[in-house]
Parts: C-alpha cells; structure tokens; sequence
C-alpha cells in the first residue's frame, strides 16, 4: 500500500527529470551565431587579433551568459565577457584575443557560451597563425578580390618566409589600434572612409604611428576620408603617363611605356616627401613620416599599375618591408627582461653578505662556547639536551622573522610604462609592465579600466600557475584569481591609450639643429635625442614651457647615454639597454641600410665616433635603393616622468602604485 500511495510522486519526478534535458535543449537550439575569426581566418603570432562573433537568442531571456575563447592548447588564457541576450537579441560581440608568440600554422580556438554552469552553445573553430618572420600585407577594401598582386610583395631581405596579403571590409576594419597589430602595411582602396566610425579612423592612426605603413592611391573618396593623416590634397585630376616610375625600377610591359592613366594633382603638405615626379615635375608619389610610421600617397589609381607592368615589384622598392615583428609585439615579448633587469625592488634583494655572516657566526657562538660556558657555570651541563634545540629553534624563528620583515608584510605593485606619442602629439598608445610582489601565497582580483587590453607577461616556463583568466566588462577589465606565491612576482603587460604630455620637436633640412619645446605642465627627465641607427645624446630635463634648440652631435649608443643614471624604482639605462631594439627597430636594418657614416665603434668611455648630420631626404627620384624610408635617419625624443599610469584595483581596493614612464615622441623635419 505503501508503494501505491508515493506512485504520483515518482511519476512526478520522472516527468521533471524529462522536462529539464528539453527544457536545456530548447534554450540551446534557440541561440544561433556566426562567428568571424581574425583575418581572413589569420592572425600573426603574438599579436592583438579580433574574433567576431554575431550571436542571437530566439528562446527566453537571458542574463548574466559568459561568452569564452581560448586556444585549445596547455596552459592557455581564456578570454571572457559576460553578454545579456533578451528574448529575439542579436549582438554583434568583437573579442580582443592574443594570439602566442610561438604558434604557426593551424591553431584551435574553442568558443563556448554558458549561463551558470549549463553550456548554451559550443563550436571548435581553426585559425591559421603566421609566424613572426612573415611579412603581413593588408588591403581595406569593400569590393572584393582587388590588387591581388600585393601577395607577390618582394621583402627587402629575404629569408625564405615569404609574404601572406590578407583583406579587410569596411565592417571588418577593428575600431582600436591593438588589434591591427597583425599587419605591416595596409593598402586602402575602393572604400569610403566617411562612412568608417571615428574610432576605426582613430585605430588606423594609431596603428601607422606604431611603425605601419599605409598607402593610398588617387581615390577622391579615399583621400577625403582620410585627409587628416595624408602627405598631400587633392586638386582637380589630369592624365599622365608612368615615365616618372621608372626612377623606381618600373618596368611597363610592351607598348605600355606610353600609356597615359588617370591621375589626381596632388598639392604635398610642407612636411612630406615627394617621392617620384612625372614628366612635367608633377608628383607622383608623395610619402610622409607619421609617428613611427609612414603613409605613402599616390596620384594614380592602386589598380592602374596591373595591366601595364610589376606593381609588386614596385611597391617592393618603394616600402620598407622587413621580416620582423611589430613594434608593440617586441614591447611585450621583451617586457620581462626589461622588468627583471631594471627593477628595484627591496623586498626582492638578498640579504647583505656581512648581516648573513654576522647572523651565522651569532648562531654558532651562541650554540657552542656561550651555551657550554653557560651550562658549565651553572653546572648543568646535562641541559645541554633541552638547551641547543631550543636555541636551535629560537634562531630559526629568527631567520624566519628577518626574512618575513625583510619582504614587508603587504603586497607592492610597480609599473614601467612605455608611451609611443602619435604625430598630433597628443594621443598616445602605452604599454604598461606591471610587477605585483606578494609577501604570501595569494589570489588576487586584479581589476583596470574599461577597454584595456591585459596578458600575461612572463614566459611560461615562468608562471605560477595557470595563464591568467581575462574577463571584459563595461566598467572594467578584470583578471580574477591571479596566483603570486610567497616572495614572488607576477607580471602582467597592459595596453591603453592614454593622453600624453605635449612635446614638439623640429629637425632643420639639414640634421644640424634641433629645436624643443615643452608644452606641457610638467618637467621631463632623463631627454635623449635618439637616431634609428641607435645614437643618442643627453639633453637632461626640460621644464614645462621650456625652449631649447641643441646643436646634433650624436656621440653614444642610446643605453650608454645615461652612464647609471636610475630612479628609485627602475634603473633607466637598464630600461634603455634592454628596449632599445624594440623601440628603435632600425636596428634590424643595417644590412639593407648602412649607417650614414663609418660603422660605430664605442671608444673609451663609451663615446662614438662623432655621427655626421642627418641627411636632407631629396625630393627628386634617384635609384631605386634610395627610395625605401631609411629608419637609420629618423630622430625621436625620449623622456621620462616619475609617474604609474595605470589605475589598478587589487581585491577591490586601489592599488597605491609606484612607477616611471617614459615617452617617445617623433621629431618633424623642416623643409
């Protein structure tokens, strides 16, 4: 009877137990998406890439679902961000990813979107990750299939990794700078950049100011949309021949040496280069440098070059197309070293050499004649079994307490910060580096701004741990249970824009005089006028509205230039030593692009042999050689603040930290 009276509460549980599965099921039919990885399905190792996923919800409401991406490899970071997706919700989601430094060719990435711990919808995808070496052309384009040749781009030093031309929609174009960092060039054609939002414009910018190269034909609707960061105007459009290209190697096919093609009249800004001239000494090419960058702006169409000769050749002299990772990707992978060579930090240092003898010999003195002598007056020498563990215990707590104060009893946090200023001398894209010590074995909720862009900056045969988890809010970006333990450092890089002390620097046409001026209102340290070819002189500090025009004698390396000059916290030549490849990358160039006089060779003391001035870039076509922009001859300006500049939140309460920057800003030639 028993049996017969529970009946209706078995089947009512047998009916739950079926309800929940299709219950489930039907919520996860109901979210569909369409996801779009990287590039074309690439990325380059070791860079910022989006993955952009457009996912919509036909069954209930739901709220709070955490949508995932993470490389199906060992030990790999996942990236997050939590999305509310109402009832007929269609979101499109764009999810800053990193792609690792060592990955190449064909990669895994599982996407997983979950509401609790229930799995709505899960889909393994494969990307294909180019190598460091390889050299990434781009074209922004919204019709299709245009300038295939661009793939036959001939690096100026080859070393067997060929080239990969990968193609962007206006739709597809990323809205900030980081995640094209894919990419060495960028061509723009057959698009209408008034129609891009001002954040892909703005990304754009900051990207060619971080070492891109972009070029633009005579596409009126290019060249209005994009007028601000152009070397020239356009003024009404005429017809000309390709004659002025041979200066560049052109070689035109057939009876293509008369041709006559379309052309816009191009008006050059004061600062740009005009790079080839036609027959009637109108230009043809006209070239600006912009930040670390350059925009390359041509009077003809991209597509005009195809039918009548090698547009791939020509391109091939005309950029600097070299097999090395960019800029912000060297910044991050020599990050670590730079932290782990310049840091100061007390807590890290080993105790002195005479307080650990001093403490050693207290130790065996105490232990044996004292304690014997002791035991011996007091004729209790049979103590001595109690007496030397205790005291053996004692001094052991000692060591334990002189190593426990000697790392502090709270965590530290320090950041170096790396600030490249844009042409306009006021936006700015920053690396951060930032080193949290702990005291003890610890989890820490790490929480930045909005839109920062967080990874893990030591290698991994370093980490503690697991890859740190990154989630991407609204209010902020967050890095929760972040692992240090005891008496340990953990490194994170972080990269923002950032607003940027005012500095403007002018070069006269012959390199022989440089003019400063601070326009800020705050002191710069530590100034350096730096060349691509790593010289360097000191012009110690500048206060705010301080004018100051310096003879250039460039008579040391860049990481000698301040002998051991340090702060409190960092030591800068040490920055400077182990940066300088990465911050002026020139360097890798000096196979392709000879210094401009003898080869330096330190002499005692670390001086130069004195460095000729910069050479006036010609206006007018020489040799093909001569036409690539030599990084060898650009200036920078380097300076330091005794600032952090990245607010950071450790479990919920605001970090106090301690830190250095330092600024990069381009110097503008006069012509």
């Amino acid at each position: 009877m028993t049996y017969i009276r529970r009946w209706p509460i078995f089947a009512l549980a047998a009916l739950l137990l079926a309800w929940l599965p299709s219950q489930s099921r039907a919520q996860t039919n109901a979210i569909t998406w369409q996801i779009t990885p990287g590039f074309d399905g690439s990325f380059r190792a070791g860079a910022w890439f989006p993955l952009e996923i457009t996912v919509a919800n036909a069954g209930p409401d739901i709220a709070g679902a955490t949508l995932a991406v993470r490389f199906r490899t060992n030990n790999a970071a996942t990236y997050s961000q939590s999305v509310d997706l109402p009832h007929n919700a269609n979101k499109r989601i764009v999810m800053p990813v990193l792609g690792e430094s060592e990955q190449d060719g064909s990669v895994g990435l599982e996407v997983t979107l979950r509401n609790g711990a229930t799995v709505l919808r899960s889909q393994r995808i494969e990307m294909n990750a180019l190598g460091n070496m390889r050299l990434v052309v781009g074209v922004v384009s919204d019709e299709g299939n245009v300038l295939p040749e661009l793939a036959n781009l001939h690096p100026n030093l080859d070393n067997g990794f060929g080239t990969t031309l990968l193609r962007l929609a206006s739709a597809t174009l990323p809205d900030r700078s980081e995640l094209l960092q894919s990419f060495d060039a960028l061509f723009v054609h057959a698009t209408d950049p008034e129609r891009w939002s001002e954040a892909q414009r703005a990304a754009l910018s900051g990207w060619i100011s971080n070492g891109g190269q972009l070029v633009v034909g005579g596409d009126e609707r290019v060249i209005a949309g994009l007028n601000e960061i152009l070397p020239a105007t356009a003024e009404g459009s005429a017809t000309s021949t390709l004659q002025g290209l041979q200066g560049a190697d052109w070689q035109p096919r057939g009876n293509a040496a008369e041709t006559t093609v379309p052309v816009v009249q191009l008006a050059p800004q004061p600062t740009a280069e005009v790079v080839l001239r036609g027959d009637a000494q109108e230009p043809l090419l006209v070239r600006q440098h912009h930040g670390s960058g350059s925009v390359t702006m041509a009077a003809f169409g991209l597509e005009s070059l195809a039918g009548v000769g090698d547009p791939a050749t020509f391109w091939s002299h005309i950029l600097t197309l070299n097999h090395q990772s960019p800029v912000s990707v060297q910044l991050r992978e020599q990050g670590f070293s730079a932290l782990r060579q310049a840091l100061e930090l007390p807590a890290l240092r080993l105790p002195s050499i005479l307080g650990f003898l001093g403490f050693l010999l207290l130790y065996i003195v105490t232990i044996g004649p004292l304690n014997y002598l002791l035991l011996r007056r007091l004729d209790r020498r049979e103590w001595a079994y109690l007496t030397i563990p205790l005291l053996v215990l004692l001094f052991s707590g000692g060591a334990y307490a002189w190593g426990t104060l000697g790392r502090g009893r709270s965590s530290v946090l320090s950041e170096l910060a790396v600030v490249r200023v844009g042409p306009d001398h006021t936006a700015a894209q920053a690396i951060s580096y930032l080193a949290l010590f702990s005291p003890s074995r610890h989890a820490y909720d790490v929480r930045l701004a909005p839109d920062t862009l967080v990874a893990d900056l030591q290698p991994v045969w370093e980490r503690q741990g697991n890859s740190p988890d990154v989630l991407f809010a609204e209010d902020s970006t967050r890095v929760p249970e972040l692992m240090i333990d005891v008496g340990a450092v953990r490194a994170l890089s972080v990269e923002h824009a950032v607003a940027a002390p005012q500095l403007e620097a002018t070069v006269n046409a012959d390199g022989t005089q440089l003019t400063v001026r601070n326009r800020s209102d705050q002191t710069l340290e530590d100034i350096i006028i730096a060349r691509g070819d790593a010289r360097a002189q000191l012009l110690d500090s500048l206060a705010p509205g301080e004018e100051r025009s310096i003879n250039v004698v460039m008579d040391r390396f860049v990481q000698d230039v301040l002998n051991n000059s340090s702060s409190a916290i960092f030591q800068r030549n040490e920055v400077l030593s182990q940066l300088n490849i990465a911050l002026l990358p020139a360097q890798f160039n000096h196979d392709q692009f000879p210094p401009p006089d003898v080869a330096p060779a330190p002499e005692e003391g670390g001086l130069l042999p004195t460095a000729t001035p910069l050479a006036s870039t010609t206006n007018q076509a020489g040799p093909a050689a001569d036409l690539h922009i030599n990084p060898l001859e650009q200036l920078f300006i380097l300076g330091w603040q005794p600032q952090a500049l990245t607010a950071v939140t450790l479990d919920g309460q605001p970090a106090q930290s301690r830190g250095e920057t330092l600024y990069m800003w381009p110097v503008r030639e006069e012509r």
